[in-house]
């Protein structure tokens, strides 16, 4: 395959953020209130490398109770934001991709608060342009939303996710899609879904722009 990238879009949590164990923990905090048993590290862990829809499936929260609960997540992450980490080699990685005049975003379920503050506290303010919008199932429509009012060539862009749900929206909309494999999801349920790339490493990133 042959592809001229021009312009990448980041998922936000799980991609760029290390903030898995944040989040974990906030899903067990709110167990009793939102219905659900409250789970061992491992277990949450495990059930978020099957996919958000098995872990929702799995823990039994009534549908109308979801869109409180990913709230509920926004809220209460939004504390925690300056004690984020990016993860390994990822700023370099960025700054790389930004000096060479790539258009960078991002789409992210998080707000955009919490992301513009982790990125100005990690010197990260690379970014031309942030969209975020709650989006259990899928960021399809979203995507398509970016890409017309950034005016970005779907054959010219690619989205960088760590979940299947991102993968499958890059899809859908016509995007390369390059999955990575520190995030949320397991490197499994990456595959099967099968991306235009996996990678391993943030700075793999580069190689596959570079083909």
């Amino acid at each position: 395959m042959f592809i001229m990238i021009r312009n990448l879009i980041f998922d936000f949590d799980g991609t760029i953020a290390d903030s898995m164990d944040e989040m974990l923990k906030i899903v067990n905090d709110n167990a009793e209130k939102y219905g659900f048993k409250r789970l061992s590290h491992k277990k949450i862990r495990f059930l978020m490398g099957k996919g958000a829809k098995y872990l929702i499936n799995y823990l039994k929260v009534p549908k109308y109770k979801i869109p409180f609960l990913m709230q509920e997540l926004r809220e209460k992450i939004s504390s925690k934001v300056p004690d984020l980490k990016p993860f390994e080699s990822i700023p370099m990685t960025l700054k790389k991709l930004h000096k060479r005049k790539f258009r960078l975003g991002i789409l992210t379920s998080n707000s955009r608060d919490n992301v513009e503050i982790f990125l100005k506290n990690k010197s990260l303010e690379v970014f031309d342009f942030i969209y975020h919008g709650s989006s259990l199932f899928g960021k399809d429509r979203m995507l398509n939303k970016m890409l017309k009012e950034q005016k970005l060539e779907k054959s010219e862009t690619a989205y960088v996710g760590d979940e299947d749900r991102d993968l499958e929206a890059a899809k859908k909309v016509g995007l390369t899609s390059i999955a990575v494999t520190w995030g949320f999801n397991s490197k499994k349920l990456l595959q099967s879904v099968k991306p235009d790339y996996l990678i391993e490493k943030p700075k793999d990133i580069l190689s596959v722009i570079n083909k």
